[in-house]
């Protein structure tokens, strides 16, 4: 649906500004032509919006007049802009945190992406602790956490599928692995399932995960947490899938097999034989705690004959 006329701008302005919805507009005037922008303060980068788009729009003083594609291409300084013509769109884009600037005399309007999220820094590891493996752990920042693990895996046949989901939250989730390593069929499935969550809201990551599994009641999970991006690119570059949720300092694992519910964050630092001999160590214990306690029982209680005297 397209804008043509200055009353559907002025009108839809108008409508968005009275829904109490927590939309800054700013109105400027450049050869004599109306421009707006409207954009959500608290989610915004307020400094690129005035030095970046504001000020070099106010700047202009061309004889060409002033419209959509010339702010774009010549103009404005933002680096992740584009060009959209339909009415519907317009406020998501600014619930997302992104600001749209309209003309009065132009169907097409732009989209700016200056979007500033308060976050924590980078923090060392609290679940999965580590003595040699790398400290730097996810955070609630989409952006950074996808930036630890480009970091480490700079391979041409990574792939990031982003989704949204959640029906009011419309939260990001990616989808990471490498397309040349990963099972496509599996990679396959797990996109379709979280095209089929249908929830009011995503907030964590451990939502994904009940819904992306094959049975909730199961009970070794398919899924595994990931804390540390070192983890997750290793997983990544095993085959495994990693998913990665906006506003979730931990990431998904999948597939996870049991035997890796054993693994220690040092076992792929340490030196081979000790890795092995400490995991199977950790499996004779697993036994032991499991097995003893039921066997000591039903020596001294049922069979004690077979006690030394």
């Amino acid at each position: 649906m397209k804008l043509k006329q200055t009353n559907n701008f002025i009108d839809f302005i108008k409508d968005i500004t009275k829904r109490n919805l927590g939309i800054n507009l700013r109105k400027l005037s450049v050869m004599n032509i109306e421009l707006f922008i409207l954009y959500i303060p608290q989610i915004t980068d307020k400094d690129k919006l005035s030095n970046n788009i504001i000020k070099p729009i106010l700047q202009y003083n061309k004889d060409i007049d002033i419209n959509i594609h010339k702010i774009a291409y010549s103009i404005v300084y933002a680096e992740d802009i584009f060009i959209d013509n339909d009415e519907n769109k317009i406020l998501n884009y600014i619930l997302e945190g992104k600001s749209v600037i309209i003309l009065n005399n132009d169907e097409n309007y732009l989209v700016a992406n200056v979007v500033k999220v308060e976050k924590r820094d980078i923090n060392l590891p609290e679940v999965e602790n580590t003595l040699r493996g790398s400290k730097d752990a996810f955070t609630e920042n989409f952006d950074a956490n996808l930036s630890l693990i480009r970091y480490r895996i700079k391979d041409e046949n990574l792939r990031i599928e982003n989704f949204k989901v959640g029906k009011r939250t419309k939260t990001n989730v990616a989808v990471i692995y490498i397309g040349d390593i990963a099972n496509e069929n599996y990679v396959r499935e797990v996109k379709n399932r979280l095209k089929k969550i249908n929830i009011d809201g995503i907030v964590e990551s451990g939502y994904i995960q009940k819904f992306i599994l094959n049975n909730a009641l199961n009970l070794f999970p398919q899924v595994g947490l990931v804390e540390r991006s070192d983890m997750a690119a290793t997983a990544i570059l095993e085959g495994k899938i990693c998913i990665v949720v906006e506003g979730s300092n931990i990431a998904l694992s999948t597939p996870k097999t049991f035997m890796e519910f054993l693994d220690s964050g040092d076992d792929r630092y340490d030196n081979t034989y000790i890795s092995v001999f400490s995991k199977i160590l950790r499996i004779i214990a697993i036994n032991i705690a499991l097995t003893v306690s039921s066997m000591y029982v039903g020596i001294v209680s049922f069979h004690p004959d077979i006690l030394p005297e």
